[in-house]
């Protein structure tokens, strides 16, 4: 329904990202339960900053999917959003999941290839997207793009 109702728009504010991220992280809260907990860092200053839609629901799916549902144990999840340099943007989605396979990094899965697709298409060398091993295990999915109000 998110995407039907904004036919042909590229970018909405990171304010409307969250507010339907909030939606798909309830149902996931619903079906995990106590296993998954959701930490939110982000700046409120960067609320109207122009990001693709639906930009980050594939990275959390994909967190959720491969980093915390394979674990027994409870699993988190840390959306953040912070202005690293002046005009830059960064979106965070780090898990404490199983961390990524050798054999695995960005554009190996559908939802990493088409967010890379997708940064050059609206960015060009101006976005980035990376996948980091987190030090104390599971995997940061990094955007970067230009900071666009």
């Amino acid at each position: 329904r998110h995407a039907l109702d904004r036919p042909g728009r590229q970018l909405g504010s990171l304010r409307e990202e969250r507010s339907f991220l909030e939606r798909y992280l309830t149902l996931e809260q619903m079906r995990f339960g106590e296993r998954l907990t959701v930490e939110r860092e982000i700046d409120d200053g960067l609320l109207d900053a122009q990001v693709p839609n639906l930009i980050l629901q594939p990275l959390v799916e994909n967190a959720i999917k491969h980093g915390i549902e394979p674990r027994v144990a409870p699993g988190r999840i840390v959306l953040r959003a912070v202005s690293p340099a002046p005009g830059r943007l960064r979106l965070v989605v780090a898990d404490n999941g199983r961390g990524l396979p050798p054999d695995r990094g960005p554009g190996s899965g559908v939802g990493t290839s088409n967010t890379l697709a997708r940064l050059a298409q609206l960015y060009r060398s101006e976005g980035s997207f990376r996948l980091e091993p987190n030090p104390g295990g599971g995997v940061s999915a990094v955007v970067e793009l230009p900071l666009r109000r």
